[in-house]
């Protein structure tokens, strides 16, 4: 193992240890055989019959049919996919919300840019990081004479920095109420494994996964796409039922779908892990220093726990724990590497607080996370704001 590993992994939502079921299927994978699923030999169609069952897996934990699984590289290209795949609709408005992950985000102004006519609007979030549907209700009253045109609403449905549940089918019926031609794209990336995920439900068009947020290697993720919605592929070419070209990640579909398969022991976790999360606060809260916990109130996950620890530099915070053998964040693990504040806390703090959102630590928790994690991490923290200096005016 590498000296650079550390003891106590509390940043989930970056990405996950590998699972026990992708475990099995990449050792299964080592000892068969080489087959592409597009040759027509027996080899290939091993290959092929192995890649059917992936999709069928994934498709099942969405309430999806296996047609409507595009397998991708992960979340960034499906959103990718999703967004900029819509370029051959008729102009209109793209919303999106204020906690959408920065890939949907640079997909949506990628659209915007190559495609003269369209507009990006932003969603608003409450200080409980949500959308706002009061904001959602004025935004669509003011449109209410305009021309219909296309509108494409893109929504998380778990934020990542927060872990908040976001209203997605409800922003989809708002919408629906008002225009003719709505597209609903939700990004369930931070959903998948946490809380139950169905596109039907959710009133969704499309529906970006990833895998190694649910314990398979990186580099897999899938777009679920409505029947009859026509995207145009990024790269073109006859795999995927012509929707992306290039030869499957065989293995990477094989872990997303036995991973896809183990959901429900998954879920079944989240309890413990809420609890697990709940004792961290708790923890953190007896320190003596001055806190603030991020969208306390909201309906979330039970993963996740954002909290500013006021008169520090989150980026100081993170690098000092991970000395300590702590792997923690500063938002998500796109953006990680920025010292500028995280967009989502800053949306959902006031203007003049940007020194809350510069000192915000994100720890996020899994079924792995077990009770010693737990004080470790209380122990790290400990000893790392030992030697920093309190504010005294806080």
């Amino acid at each position: 193992m590498s000296t650079l590993q550390n003891a106590i992994y509390m940043d989930h939502h970056a990405s996950a240890p590998l699972c026990e079921a992708a475990k099995s299927v990449i050792e299964r994978w080592l000892r068969s055989g080489p087959g592409n699923p597009s040759s027509i030999h027996g080899s290939g169609q091993h290959a092929r019959h192995a890649l059917d069952l992936a999709r069928r897996q994934v498709a099942a934990a969405v309430g999806a049919a296996p047609r409507q699984v595009l397998f991708t590289s992960g979340a960034t290209e499906a959103n990718h996919s999703a967004l900029r795949g819509l370029i051959g609709e008729a102009v209109g408005v793209i919303w999106m919300s204020a906690g959408a992950h920065a890939s949907a985000h640079t997909a949506a102004n990628r659209l915007v840019e190559d495609a003269p006519g369209w507009q990006l609007r932003t969603l608003g979030l409450t200080p409980h990081g949500v959308v706002d549907m009061e904001a959602v209700a004025h935004e669509l009253s003011r449109e209410a004479g305009a021309p219909d045109a296309c509108h494409i609403v893109s929504l998380s449905l778990v934020n990542s920095e927060l872990g908040t549940i976001q209203p997605v089918a409800a922003v989809a019926a708002a919408f629906r109420a008002v225009h003719d031609h709505v597209i609903v794209h939700c990004d369930a990336t931070q959903a998948l494994g946490r809380i139950a995920v169905d596109r039907a439900d959710l009133a969704a068009d499309l529906l970006t996964l990833s895998g190694h947020k649910i314990g398979t290697p990186a580099g897999i993720g899938a777009l679920i796409t409505r029947d009859g919605l026509v995207l145009h592929p990024l790269t073109p070419g006859p795999q995927e039922d012509g929707r992306r070209a290039g030869t499957e990640n065989l293995v990477g579909a094989m872990t997303l779908g036995a991973a896809c398969a183990a959901l429900p022991e998954r879920r079944a976790a989240m309890a413990k892990v809420r609890e697990q999360r709940d004792a961290l606060w708790a923890g953190i809260e007896a320190l003596a220093w001055p806190t603030r916990r991020h969208a306390a109130d909201a309906d979330e996950t039970g993963t996740c726990l954002s909290v500013a620890f006021l008169g520090c530099e989150a980026s100081d915070l993170v690098m000092s724990l991970d000395m300590e053998g702590v792997a923690v964040s500063a938002g998500a693990a796109c953006s990680s590497g920025t010292v500028d504040a995280s967009p989502v806390i800053s949306a959902i703090v006031d203007d003049s607080e940007v020194d809350v959102a510069l000192a915000t630590v994100r720890f996020s928790l899994g079924p792995e996370t077990v009770a010693p994690d737990i004080q470790g991490t209380l122990t790290a923290l400990r000893c790392v704001l030992s030697r920093m200096q309190a504010p005294d005016s806080l």
